[in-house]
């Protein structure tokens, strides 16, 4: 499974949870941001995402919010 599959799949299971819409928007537009960076890191599996990896991603998406 891909990462991308894996977030749809992650997605699909939050809606039949029934969280909220703008809770369902704001989820999918982190996991998209998170997943065109994953894939400039050609981290293109879930196993391949370690906390180190989603240290460095933080480190980034502060850096774009604080500019």
């Amino acid at each position: 499974m891909t990462i991308t599959a894996a977030v749809q799949e992650h997605l699909a299971w939050l809606a039949g949870a029934g969280y909220a819409p703008d809770t369902l928007r704001n989820r999918r537009a982190y996991l998209r941001a998170f997943v065109v960076w994953a894939d400039g890191q050609s981290l293109g599996q879930p196993s391949q995402i370690t906390p180190s990896v989603l240290e460095c991603y933080r480190a980034v998406a502060a850096t774009r919010r604080h500019g």
